[in-house]
């Protein structure tokens, strides 16, 4: 009798009775184990640049030998996860685009009930883009006036306001304020209220966003 089986019990066990004549029995111990993934020899979260090509791997052990399916769950939440036409320890990520920045859920199963499950995070660095609602603005003096600006980028490292010919960066007074509202995905709005328009205010203004990988600007006017 084995109490407390483990994986090194697993063999081949021979039974020999002393009779006349001898009785002797060969029997194989087969010992299930439930999949398990090593975090050591697996991916840790990943980054990468649009265009990279990079492997994820998922690492299992169990007997019988796990299968492992791979998951992906996009970073954008209006985007649904799907599964990956894909099977094995290694997921070959080709020329990554930002819609490929997500977690990636391998799972590893063996036995009915028993699933273990590990989340990678691939994050798809991608240089600034910016695009204008409009570019030109009219709004009369003494009223109020938003200037809109939105912002795709992955990092966000720096994203401003500039009035054209000031040459410095629009910072909060008690007439200016400038937000960062989040967007879906890697989308931000970057938005400059002024209040109590002045003369003086009317004019160019870059929206102007930079990051490791790159610079952006674009212009908009705004007028009486």
């Amino acid at each position: 009798k084995i109490r407390d089986i483990t994986e090194e019990d697993k063999g081949i066990y021979h039974c020999t009775v002393n009779t006349s004549p001898i009785k002797h029995k060969v029997v194989t111990l087969h010992v299930k184990v439930p999949a398990r993934i090593n975090h050591e020899t697996s991916s840790n979260d990943t980054t990468i640049r649009e265009g990279d090509t990079t492997s994820l791997f998922c690492n299992a052990t169990g007997t019988p030998e796990p299968q492992i399916k791979w998951k992906f769950i996009p970073s954008d939440p209006a985007k649904r996860g799907q599964t990956i036409n894909s099977t094995g320890s290694m997921l070959i990520i080709s020329n990554a685009t930002r819609d490929l920045d997500g977690k990636y859920e391998c799972t590893a199963e063996n036995l009915p009930n028993s699933q273990a499950v590990k989340r990678i995070k691939l994050t798809v660095q991608f240089p600034p883009e910016i695009f204008l609602s409009t570019k030109k603005l009219g709004q009369t003096i003494g009223r109020e006036t938003i200037l809109e600006c939105k912002v795709r980028a992955n990092p966000h490292l720096m994203n401003v306001w500039m009035k054209v010919g000031n040459g410095t960066t629009i910072t909060p007074t008690d007439r200016l304020k400038v937000d960062i509202f989040q967007q879906s995905g890697p989308e931000i709005l970057l938005s400059l209220r002024i209040r109590d328009l002045k003369q003086t205010d009317y004019g160019p203004y870059d929206c102007i966003a930079e990051n490791n990988l790159g610079i952006a600007n674009d212009t908009m006017i705004l007028y009486g």
